[in-house]
Parts: C-alpha cells; sequence; structure tokens
C-alpha cells in the first residue's frame, strides 16, 4: 500500500515538474524563429524610457543620425547591426507578464526597431540584465511573452546622441604631410618636411648588395626644417608624435554653437596635405579639461580633450629639437 502512495506521489510530482518545465519553456519548441535577415538594414530607431531617441538611416551606404542626419558612427552601428541579427533567444521565461519584474514594461523598456525597407525585421523590447550579467530579458513584437537572450545590451542601447556620431574629424597620415604650421601665443612655427636625395651607391656597394640580395639604391631620407630655424636639428620622434594624433582627429564630443559666433582662437594649425591646405583652431578651454573647436574638415563645432592637443601648444622651439626633454 505504501509503495502504490509513493509511486503515485512521484508520478503527480513529475507531472508537475513537467509541467514547470514546458510552462517556463525550456526547450527549443518554444523559442520563436525571428524573420531572416541578410544584407544591411536600412532604419534603426531605439525609444528609450527616459526620452532619448535614436533614428538611423541608411543612405547610399552611409548610417545618418536623426532629423540634423548627422554622419552616425559606422563601427558602433555595425556592431548594433549584427548584434540584432544574429540574436540568441535561449529560453522562454514567461507566459504571463509579470513586465515589471524584468524591467519590460513601457517606463522602464528600451524599444528598437529594425526595417529592411517597409519589412520589420526585429522589434524588440529590452528589458534588464539578468543576475548573472551573461542575458538580457526581452519582448518581441511587444507581446505577452518574456523571452532570455544572450549578452548584454546596454552598451548597444544606451548613451547619449553624441555617443551614436561619427567623432572622427578628419584623418591625415603622416606620411601626406608635407608642412605644417602652429599659431600660439602670438607666435608661428612653420614646419617643412624634406627629401633629401641619397646618394649613389659605390660600384663596391652595388656588388655586396647583389650577392646579398638587398636593395641596391637606398632609400630616400627625410627631414624636418623649421622656418628661420633652418640650422636647427629637429626631433623627427616628437614631430611624427604630432602628427600621429591627426591619423585620425576624433572629437570628444559636439557642442551646439553656431561656429560663426567663434572668435579670438587660442591656436591655430595648418596642416598640408593632399594637395590642400587642412585646418584646425582651436578656442577656449572648458571646465571639463576640454577645448572647443572647429575644423575646414568638419560643418560642426567640436570639443577636443586636453591630453589629446596640448602638443599644439608650441611656445619654444626647444620642445622639437634634439635638445629636448
Amino acid at each position: 500500500m505504501m509503495n502504490r502512495k509513493l509511486a503515485f506521489s512521484l508520478g503527480i510530482i513529475a507531472i508537475l515538474l513537467g509541467y514547470i518545465w514546458f510552462s517556463r519553456g525550456t526547450g527549443s519548441r518554444n523559442i520563436p524563429d525571428l524573420p531572416d535577415w541578410e544584407g544591411e538594414a536600412t532604419e534603426i530607431t531605439i525609444n528609450r524610457p527616459d526620452g532619448g531617441a535614436i533614428k538611423l538611416v541608411n543612405e547610399k551606404g552611409k548610417w545618418l543620425l536623426n532629423d540634423e542626419k548627422f554622419p552616425a558612427d559606422l563601427q558602433r552601428i555595425e556592431g548594433l547591426e549584427n548584434r540584432l541579427r544574429d540574436l540568441e533567444i535561449t529560453d522562454l521565461i514567461s507566459r504571463k507578464g509579470f513586465f515589471q519584474n524584468y524591467d519590460l514594461t513601457p517606463e522602464k523598456a528600451a524599444s528598437i526597431t529594425v526595417k529592411q525597407g517597409d519589412r520589420v525585421v526585429r522589434d524588440l523590447m529590452i528589458g534588464k540584465t539578468g543576475t548573472t550579467g551573461r542575458h538580457t530579458y526581452i519582448r518581441i513584437n511587444k507581446g505577452g511573452d518574456v523571452y532570455q537572450v544572450s549578452g548584454v545590451f546596454t552598451g548597444e542601447t544606451g548613451g547619449t546622441v553624441d555617443d551614436f556620431r561619427d567623432k572622427t574629424v578628419f584623418q591625415v597620415e603622416k606620411e601626406a604631410v608635407t608642412g605644417f604650421a602652429v599659431s600660439y601665443k602670438g607666435k608661428t612655427f612653420t614646419f617643412k618636411k624634406e627629401v633629401i636625395a641619397p646618394e649613389k651607391p659605390s660600384e663596391a656597394e652595388k656588388a655586396k648588395s647583389k650577392i646579398e640580395g638587398s636593395p641596391a639604391e637606398p632609400m630616400k631620407k627625410e627631414k624636418w626644417t623649421c622656418a628661420g630655424y633652418e640650422q636647427v636639428t629637429l626631433n623627427s620622434a616628437r614631430i611624427d608624435g604630432l602628427l600621429g594624433t591627426f591619423n585620425p582627429l576624433k572629437a570628444s564630443g559636439f557642442a551646439a554653437v553656431d561656429r560663426e559666433t567663434m572668435k579670438r582662437p587660442a591656436a591655430v594649425m595648418t596642416i598640408k596635405a593632399y594637395n590642400k591646405d587642412i585646418i584646425l583652431t582651436v578656442f577656449d578651454k572648458k571646465e571639463d579639461n576640454r577645448y572647443l573647436a572647429t575644423s575646414s574638415e568638419s560643418p560642426y563645432v567640436f570639443y577636443l580633450d586636453e591630453w589629446k592637443i596640448k602638443k599644439y601648444f608650441i611656445e619654444n622651439l626647444k620642445e622639437y629639437t634634439d635638445n629636448s626633454r
């Protein structure tokens, strides 16, 4: 009699466990198939409960941001696009709502919609991250089920409009620079790159090169000089360090300032490269150790961090000579 009762009890427990397992959705039958998505999206919209809205539109292969059509950060957008395309749903968590437990109410969740033309390929609500920090809770098409997806979405959906903007002001390879000028505190230093023709190798050197299999003709050498100080030997490594900041020059943010109102620059740099003059103008320093700046290569007023641009503030040529410390 006891064995029959025990068997009956175990059977009931097994049925209940099976029901719980099924209702929680731990099984591929409860994981929906998302629409197939190949190629680039044409539009990504992110709406957040704090009122922040991000609208990204792909126009001829270029991502543009919001109504202002700011150039968007291509690397960030590609990362977001790939993440949404390859979204991995790992579990069905709830079919009974309880959205507040997962931050999936309209007051807490971020909403993401992705389109290819008129076709919606993703319509998601993104809730909180799981306790392990390895997954995130979502709703699909604003439906009543709660799912779990692998990974965290905070980095992709968070941030300000500035965080989604392309912060590259310009990009100049140092090899392309033939000269540059720096004006700072009433002084201007004009630097020029000179190419020194190599001496022709002797017959003995040619014969040795042929045996060793090395080039017979030596490479051209480059030398930097400063106008008015042609006899001063400059430190090429320091100049290379300055030029390296242009490849690329990235803003730390953007300012809602009319560039026509910008007066009295603190420093002006003119870079000669690609058969044109590229001008960078630095203005007042702000409280957060950033400077307002403009460039001939950008229509926007932007910020530059002080630690990145202090090389541009040349007060004395000694800073760029071989005697500098």
